[in-house]
């Protein structure tokens, strides 16, 4: 995987593991609910025959939505559907290769977010619409790591590495679009620390980004990790 930069990691670990004592308790293997994606449970699939009425549906709404904030909130709810679409196709027990699809499906969501948040010439300290689109962002965001995680336990070999390579993605888009976006690190700092207090993140996210930090980071990384276990102990 790629690593994440320096600007976005920091703040990033900051407040995972600060926030490690909150979430220790949660029950990491609780599914994520439609509702917490703000979507309804998906019912046509990719492996339907009918699947490209959704997709015409989807190009059509992102068409005649024209402002590029509004465009991003509408990706990330795609997203969303998509992600679903692929949790429902890998727990069918349906082959490898729909699980490749789909997941497929969805990087090619997690791309498009990327691409139409780069063409945003405002921050979230200018603009409120972005403000208010990042902090849904960072929730839903968390929720696909936690999604993706539980996947990747779930399927078989050979859908393993193809879910891998969809976190490692997802996770650096990720970072990339809060970087474009957030130019203040304490917000972004914040924005994650609301995602995880809304129950909506645990501290195996965090093992996560600490697997791919740059070398150069651990040092200050053990230091943060062994404060965060001393307040848990408190």
């Amino acid at each position: 995987m790629q690593k994440l930069s320096k600007f976005i990691l920091l703040p990033l670990l900051a407040v995972m593991l600060f926030s490690v004592a909150f979430v220790m308790a949660q029950d990491t293997t609780d599914e994520v609910t439609a509702q917490e994606l703000g979507i309804s449970e998906p019912t046509l699939l990719p492996n339907s025959p009918f699947y490209f009425l959704k997709e015409w549906m989807r190009g059509l709404h992102l068409a005649f939505t024209f402002k590029n904030t509004d465009k991003a909130e509408l990706m990330n709810k795609i997203a969303n559907e998509k992600l679903a679409e692929l949790e429902k196709i890998a727990e069918s027990g349906l082959d490898s290769n729909a699980i490749q699809n789909a997941t497929e499906n969805y990087q090619k969501a997690i791309e498009k977010i990327k691409q139409i948040t780069d063409k945003i010439k405002e921050t979230a300290e200018e603009n409120k619409n972005v403000s208010d689109f990042l902090e849904k962002f960072a929730n839903h965001q968390i929720l696909h790591e936690r999604i993706l995680k539980r996947l990747q336990e779930q399927v078989s070999e050979g859908a393993f590495k193809v879910i891998q390579q969809a976190r490692e993605r997802h996770m650096e888009r990720f970072g990339e679009v809060m970087q474009k976006l957030e130019v203040n690190q304490e917000r972004i700092t914040e924005r994650l620390q609301n995602a995880l207090q809304n129950r909506q993140g645990n501290s195996e996210v965090l093992e996560d980004i600490i697997e791919n930090m740059p070398n150069s980071l651990q040092g200050q990384v053990n230091q943060l990790k062994q404060k965060a276990q001393n307040q848990q102990l408190k």
